[in-house]
């Protein structure tokens, strides 16, 4: 586990965290990139999720379409398309 300091500071009408350069590099965050944030009440502590942090097999989990390879097309042409 990995510790940094982060100051909250006050930003408009709310509260903003300025992440450590290091801290983006070790979690591949960029500007503009959407994260999340889960609070653990118990342990007072704030979790910071990475969208970017999911596998191939979490994403296709539950997936039941074609599978690579696999043609769903009709043998002939529907819609005026060239073969």
């Amino acid at each position: 586990m990995v510790a940094m300091h982060a100051t909250l500071t006050k930003w408009g009408n709310g509260r903003g965290i300025l992440l450590p350069k290091e801290m983006c590099e070790a979690l591949s965050l960029s500007v503009g990139d959407s994260v999340s944030l889960v609070l653990d009440e118990s342990s007072r502590t704030v979790v910071l999720e990475n969208p970017k942090a999911y596998t191939l097999s979490a994403l296709m989990a539950g997936y039941d379409g074609p599978k690579p390879g696999e043609v769903d097309a009709p043998d002939a042409s529907v819609g005026g398309e060239l073969w």
